[in-house]
């Protein structure tokens, strides 16, 4: 009854993060607890929760009479859509991501099954049609459901953050400039759905509150549904520290964006305990943002530090980073899309 695999993928990042507190307080025995834990995941991951297209979400480690062996990806059994083949859950995509499992060509061959099955007007569903009959009556499914609710096709906007969080990530990591660009292309896409002043454009049929993030979308009838108080928006500002590429250091800030391919500046202010910073980022249309093309200037005065010292003068300092050139991999597909 529960989600194995994102369990898994979720002890993974646990014991990454253990070993580097570890680390920090000094501990290496513990540390290399930790490093092991971790490989040993990863390679289960691997072996045992790739099923060739899709990580799954559920591995089944008792008999039934359907003979079924896991749940999520290409013919596990449980799809109720002929045209399918298979169930696909967008939390597999995102935390084999979020956890460092899945590598770029898994990505790749994920993200167009994410396009094709799971991506609508109204964001990416939690989930493809499916029927958990044969292995239990408790858990929640398509049956439980009005359509486009929820297990029944619902997106899940906290569930879409993460996939977000995941995409944004893995932009500033894989090699391919052409997958680079769709999942930038599909982050930004999600993020224009979830910003909460969205339904301003068409309050009758968005529903919703323009000052709240609400939990869900239903993609056949376009409202805005759920509690006022979610998930959604936790994960809504950690996908835009992602997408922003805020990183605190005991040395100071750091920055890694990840901006779409039309975007050409983004402004913000961020507040912290003893200084503010002004952040404006500016790049040319078709441009990524990476460190290779990055000039950073602080109070107006380039530096060659990639990380911004804090000040402790309760003063606002301007931070500006410019990513000036062009991929010349990706100009002429991310034209096209602009």
């Amino acid at each position: 009854y529960s989600e194995s695999v994102m369990n898994a993928f979720l002890l993974k990042i646990a014991a990454d993060n253990m070993r580097e507190l570890a680390k920090l307080k000094g501990d290496p025995d513990y540390a290399e607890k930790m490093s092991s834990l971790s490989e040993s995941v990863f390679c289960a991951c691997r072996r045992h929760a790739w099923k060739g297209d899709f990580f799954a979400r559920v591995l089944i480690n008792r008999k039934n009479k359907f003979g079924l062996r896991y749940l999520g990806a290409q013919n596990d059994g449980f799809c109720t859509d002929p045209d399918i083949g298979g169930t696909y859950y967008l939390n597999s995509f995102s935390w084999s991501i979020l956890s460092d499992v899945a590598d770029e060509e898994q990505i790749a061959v994920m993200l167009n099954i994410v396009e094709r099955h799971l991506k609508t007007p109204s964001g990416f569903k939690l989930c493809t049609a499916h029927s958990l009959s044969s292995v239990t009556s408790a858990a929640a499914g398509t049956e439980q459901y009005f359509p486009g609710d929820r297990e029944n096709g619902g997106v899940f906007k906290h569930a879409a953050m993460m996939a977000v969080t995941a995409m944004l990530k893995a932009s500033k990591t894989v090699s391919d400039s052409v997958l680079r660009g769709k999942l930038l292309e599909n982050a930004y896409f999600m993020l224009g759905i979830v910003m909460p002043y969205k339904t301003l454009q068409d309050p009758h049929l968005y529903k919703g509150n323009p000052r709240f993030c609400t939990q869900y979308n239903n993609p056949i009838t376009r409202e805005n549904v759920g509690p006022i108080l979610s998930g959604t928006s936790t994960w809504l500002v950690i996908a835009l520290m992602e997408a922003y590429g805020i990183g605190f250091t005991p040395e100071g800030i750091v920055f890694s964006p990840a901006l779409s391919g039309e975007q050409k500046e983004i402004r913000f202010d961020l507040a912290l305990r003893n200084a503010s910073y002004s952040v404006t980022i500016e790049k040319k249309r078709a441009a990524f943002c990476d460190g290779k093309r990055l000039s950073l200037y602080v109070d107006g005065v380039e530096t060659k530090n990639t990380v911004v010292r804090y000040f402790n003068d309760n003063k606002r300092h301007g931070i500006t980073l410019k990513y000036l050139k062009q991929d010349p991999n990706i100009i002429n597909w991310a034209q096209d899309k602009i």
